[in-house]
């Protein structure tokens, strides 16, 4: 009896150590699967808000009418007015897509840090003016540039004159350019 008992004693406990051994392959699949799919989330993710991006970037360099009328205001200090608003519109989606986490704030940074950083801070007095009359106006741009500011450092003066210099420069040549062509 006490032969038995020894058997079926031995048999349970190699049955236990089997049905361990398959538990922890089991589990180890499981999280290299789950790895697997992890990266390949995050690849997708990487290539979905990099195609954005393209497609951003492409359409900023359309936007070279308001941001030539938004340049010349701001450097004769006029109040912005609602024909180039759709230049703060884009910053305004830049914003909201960072805010959802379908951009990334690294690439938003390298894309259009220099924009976002010379157009909000140039315009800031502008848009807090606005504010006035509506309050949540273009917040989503300043949170854009709040996320951005942590690496960078504020414009001075200078910095900020030049960069509305080489706007001004560079929107005049994209107008001239769409003269030459429609001629």
């Amino acid at each position: 009896m006490i032969l038995i008992q020894t058997i079926i004693f031995g048999l349970t406990l190699i049955a236990i150590i089997w049905y361990a051994e398959l538990t922890r392959r089991i589990n180890r699949e499981i999280k290299r699967q789950a790895d697997t799919a992890l990266l390949s989330h995050q690849s997708y993710k990487l290539s979905v808000a990099a195609e954005w991006l393209l497609k951003l970037d492409n359409q900023f360099e359309q936007l070279y009418g308001a941001r030539c009328n938004a340049v010349s205001s701001l450097r004769h200090s006029r109040d912005i007015s609602p024909a180039y608003a759709r230049l703060w519109n884009f910053f305004e989606t830049l914003g909201l897509l960072l805010r959802l986490g379908i951009l990334d704030r690294g690439m938003l940074n390298v894309v259009f840090g220099y924009w976002i950083q010379g157009y909000w801070e140039a315009s800031e007095q502008f848009i807090i003016r606005s504010r006035e009359r509506e309050e949540s106006l273009w917040s989503n741009f300043e949170y854009l540039y709040s996320e951005l500011q942590q690496t960078r450092p504020r414009m001075t003066p200078d910095q900020l004159n030049s960069f509305l210099q080489s706007e001004e420069a560079w929107t005049d040549s994209q107008i001239q350019a769409e003269v030459m062509r429609n001629t």
